[in-house]
């Protein structure tokens, strides 16, 4: 193979990339070129949780684990809405009702309540005594 050849003749670390969606995937690619790593784009895109060992978790499941995490580390609302309307494309893409229910979020506890994280949110902020009507 090409690529292998390559990088047994330099001196500096190639990267792989292209059709990286899983841990194994990645580690494939590793093993069959030599390449000292590979570059994540659109599997990281589709589902974050791609670069897990055990395998992806369904992109659903990868969207509530992050916002309890963005809850946890009180993450401004913006930034939350940010990132799921580009990042997880495959489930809240453009025209999708996710898609449209988060693009008119106002608050972080409106954007749990659609990943079915609404108690992890009140449980929170109950804990911090901060349950008031903005984070509504």
């Amino acid at each position: 193979d090409k690529l292998r050849l390559l990088v047994g003749s330099v001196s500096v670390p190639v990267l792989g990339n292209g059709d990286v969606y899983t841990y194994q995937d990645g580690k494939r690619w590793m093993e069959q070129s030599g390449c000292s790593g590979v570059m994540v784009a659109r599997g990281a895109g589709e589902n974050p949780s791609c670069f897990r060992r055990d395998g992806p978790v369904p992109v659903a499941e990868a969207m509530r684990a992050h916002c309890r995490k963005c809850i946890q580390y009180e993450e401004v609302y913006q930034n939350i809405k940010y990132l799921y309307t580009r990042m997880f494309s495959h489930e809240s893409a453009p025209g999708s009702p996710l898609f449209e229910s988060l693009s008119t979020a106002k608050s972080r506890r409106a954007i749990a309540a659609l990943l079915q994280c609404e108690d992890t949110f009140d449980q929170f902020m109950e804990d911090k005594g901060r349950l008031g009507p903005l984070e509504l």
